[in-house]
């Protein structure tokens, strides 16, 4: 694995935790592979479509930091990435420290994809 392949896909979550990116249909359909599903801090499994709607109808936007990335190379065609989240919403509620698991795949047209997300609180 190359060091630019994981520039990118850190990027490629990175993007996905902003504002601008999160508001825009397309940007956020072009992250998310057809079969994408997360499994939620809540501990609940939301669809692709679900978080599609979920991340455009958000009306306090959250600011997210995000630390410790590692990325593993599961097979050519899939990435697997971990790494820390500190989001604090913009109302000031308190701030969670999530743990976060993606699984990232090559698909058909030769991009890649988020095809799995979970986000798990850290304890403290």
């Amino acid at each position: 694995m190359t060091e630019d392949l994981q520039s990118r896909i850190v990027q490629y979550e990175r993007l996905l935790h902003r504002a601008e990116i999160r508001s825009q249909k397309i940007a956020i359909e072009t992250f998310l592979h057809k079969h994408f599903f997360e499994i939620g801090r809540s501990g609940k499994r939301y669809g692709r479509q679900q978080v599609i709607d979920s991340l455009l109808t958000e009306t306090d936007r959250q600011q997210i930091t995000s630390e410790e990335f590692v990325l593993t190379q599961i097979e050519s065609g899939a990435l697997l990435l971990t790494y820390r989240t500190f989001t604090q919403s913009t109302s000031g509620k308190k701030m969670h420290r999530t743990l976060r698991t993606s699984l990232w795949v090559r698909n058909e047209d030769d991009r890649w994809q988020m095809i799995f997300h979970q986000g798990t609180p850290e304890a403290d």
